[in-house]
């Protein structure tokens, strides 16, 4: 049986924030892709730090936060909203990742009847897990555990060739090099947990329309999770979304394409916040 997630006991440093200024008090709070942390944000961050607070959360088992138990969506979404609660932020916009992103929409069904939420403002979804489960093959899902699911001698190589096989152009050295230092320290019960249920709980029906700003954003060159699955998958939860594509990008956008995301974050950004007001 799962145990339930570690928050209430945990006592590492599991957020990190930028130092910059709000945007009339909205911060950008980023979780991150399966296997990696929320130093893949990083050069976005630096881009948008001027002028919005940034704040970066791992899930359970992954970063920072790879000794916290709690590997289900209901479980993660559970440890984001403590920490949120914590943070006690006026408002502010969610951004998840890839796996991250499904568990952003479950945060924000959440927060409908939460008023310790009710500042959340925004959604961002960059290459989003569905809501509904995710579309991928028995087969790939095997691959992957048995590259990653236990370490062993080739753990390193398999690593880089899941950054590598993610990414539609070479990543610059030190990205590169930190993303794969971030699979290497996960919990491979977290890895495991996500391809054998996380990424197939339904959470369709219960998920329903949000009734909030949002941005998704998807790679041209994203095979599982680019466009076509957005639009199909994910915009029909978010009337209120606008979907961007980035041209010759993969899945993994914060390192591929930090500008050109960093301008789409702060364009969003600068449209909801008279939104909010108006709704405050």
């Amino acid at each position: 049986m799962e145990r339930q997630t570690a928050y209430e006991s945990d006592t590492k440093v599991l957020l990190k924030q930028s130092p910059g200024k709000d945007n009339a008090g909205l911060s950008l709070v980023v979780m991150p892709f399966l296997g990696g942390s929320w130093k893949e944000w990083a050069e976005v961050i630096e881009l948008l730090s001027p002028r919005l607070q940034c704040v970066g959360i791992d899930l359970p088992g992954f970063g920072d936060a790879a000794e916290v138990n709690g590997y289900s969506v209901a479980l993660m979404a559970d440890y984001i909203i403590a920490r949120l609660k914590t943070l006690k932020l006026k408002r502010f916009v969610l951004a998840g990742h890839s796996m991250a992103g499904k568990v952003s929409m479950v945060v924000a069904l959440r927060a409908k009847n939460d008023p310790e939420l009710a500042g959340l403002a925004g959604l961002v979804l960059v290459a989003s897990s569905p809501a509904s489960p995710e579309p991928m093959s028995d087969d790939k899902r095997t691959e992957m555990q048995a590259r990653l699911g236990k370490p062993g001698n080739s753990y390193r190589k398999h690593a880089e060739k899941f950054i590598q096989e993610n990414s539609a152009q070479t990543l610059p050295s030190h990205v590169f090099t930190r993303a794969v230092s971030d699979v290497l320290r996960m919990n491979c019960a977290a890895w495991n947990a996500w391809l054998d249920s996380g990424s197939k709980e339904d959470w369709a029906e219960r998920v329903g329309e949000l009734n909030l700003p949002a941005l998704v954003v998807a790679g041209d060159k994203d095979k599982a999770l680019g466009f076509d699955a957005q639009a199909k998958l994910v915009m029909p939860h978010l009337p209120h979304a606008q979907l961007k594509v980035l041209a010759g990008a993969a899945h993994l956008l914060p390192m591929e394409r930090p500008q050109e995301l960093a301008k789409l974050i702060a364009d969003f950004a600068d449209r909801i916040v008279p939104d909010f007001e108006r709704r405050g």
